[in-house]
């Protein structure tokens, strides 16, 4: 196995809990190193770190996948699947839709498995997961993961980047699509192979859980809806009416046929528009909600956009708020990583100052209990969720 040599002091965030080695901390990057090859990691007096993947083409160029000298083979993917699949089994007994594998949180940089009953979507963000993908398959069952359906997931931003083909494709058995799952009691159809991240929402599950028990008698908005699921948790929590608003047709329909499948329809509508559009003709027309949810897309997918990403998330959530009633609530949540939970504090703050209300924070809340973090990586730590009281 060949070796991956550090520069002096490069080693101090690795040792530190981080999995990530970037180009510029390899001394010895100009070797011919094959993409997706397993190499060994060591410091610049030679001291052993680890090992894991190489992607030389790659701004992050190795992800760590083990400290210790031990063979990345089948054997050692089941084992990590298994130690998440028995946390998950624990947060969630007697469940059968939840996230298994989030990444560098469970030791798997790159990859994610998510299962949606007796269906498993494998979703790859790096070319040395995908390398792997027959290991993994493999380990599967090993793990004591059985599913009907295996399907990749491979249409991520990061494929181009990493030099991987994105196609999405079956991989085992035989699909059925939409795949119906349930979730707290309420039913949904979840299009894995071309909806948006694996099909379905799963980080907000519990924010779903917890926010929308505050929404009974309620008038709810609930932007970028995809579909449908704040606005059937909403429904099903006594709201007297939902609008759920999203740009895609496709997602709209979907949240329609959700609701009929909760025999939601009377409280449910849906609308495809521009959620930004939308907003400032209901601002113009003097609209009022007691609640507006705000889950958008992430606005910001680099540091680059920073800027143009924050001028973004303060103008929906200022013109949320002006939509809201005296004492009414704002539900605004953040999935871009470069956004930290200070500076979203920060934008709202701005938000309200334009629209001239007063928010008081009720909660803070993050990501679901099956999407866990690194404390030493604060990437693995993402969704911002406010419940802001608006006066």
């Amino acid at each position: 196995m060949r070796t991956i040599k550090l520069k002096k002091n490069e080693d101090r965030r690795i040792r530190a809990g981080h999995l990530w080695i970037f180009s510029n901390e390899i001394a010895n990057l100009e070797q011919d190193f094959a993409p997706g090859e397993t190499v060994d990691i060591i410091t610049h007096g030679d001291a052993y770190v680890g090992r894991g993947y190489i992607n030389p083409h790659s701004l992050i160029s190795v992800r760590l996948l083990t400290r210790d000298k031990e063979q990345i083979d089948v054997d050692f993917y089941a084992k990590r699947i298994r130690q998440a699949l028995l946390l998950r089994q624990r947060i969630f007994p007697g469940e059968e839709t939840y996230r298994v594998v989030f990444g560098e949180a469970d030791g798997l940089p790159g990859l994610v498995i998510d299962k949606y009953a007796d269906t498993l979507v494998l979703q790859v963000s790096t070319l040395g997961m995908h390398t792997r993908l027959a290991e993994i398959l493999a380990a599967l069952p090993r793990a004591g993961l059985t599913a009907r359906t295996v399907v990749l997931r491979a249409d991520t931003p990061m494929s181009e980047l990493e030099g991987f083909s994105g196609e999405n494709r079956l991989l085992d058995g035989e699909l059925d699509s939409p795949v119906k799952i349930e979730q707290d009691g309420l039913s949904f159809l979840v299009d894995v192979m071309q909806g948006q991240k694996t099909g379905f929402y799963l980080d907000q599950r519990d924010n779903r859980r917890s926010a929308c028990g505050l929404l009974a008698g309620m008038r709810v908005l609930d932007c970028f809806c995809y579909t449908g699921a704040w606005s059937v948790y909403a429904a099903r929590a006594g709201a007297r009416q939902v609008i759920g608003i999203d740009s895609s047709a496709g997602a709209i329909e979907m949240a329609g046929r959700n609701t009929a499948l909760n025999s939601l329809e009377s409280v449910c509508s849906f609308q495809t528009a521009d959620v930004f559009e939308r907003l400032d003709e209901l601002v113009q027309k003097e609209e009022k909600f007691d609640c507006v949810i705000l889950d958008p897309p992430a606005l910001v997918k680099n540091k680059r956009l920073l800027k143009q990403g924050e001028a973004a998330y303060e103008k929906i959530n200022h013109l949320a708020m002006k939509l809201i009633q005296p004492g009414g609530l704002l539900m605004s949540c953040s999935c871009s990583y470069h956004i930290s939970r200070e500076n979203f504090a920060q934008i709202l703050s701005a938000a309200a100052r334009k629209a001239r209300r007063s928010p008081v924070v009720i909660e803070w809340r993050g990501q679901a209990r099956d999407h866990p973090t690194l404390l030493s990586m604060p990437e693995t730590a993402y969704l911002k969720c406010a419940i802001i009281r608006i006066l």
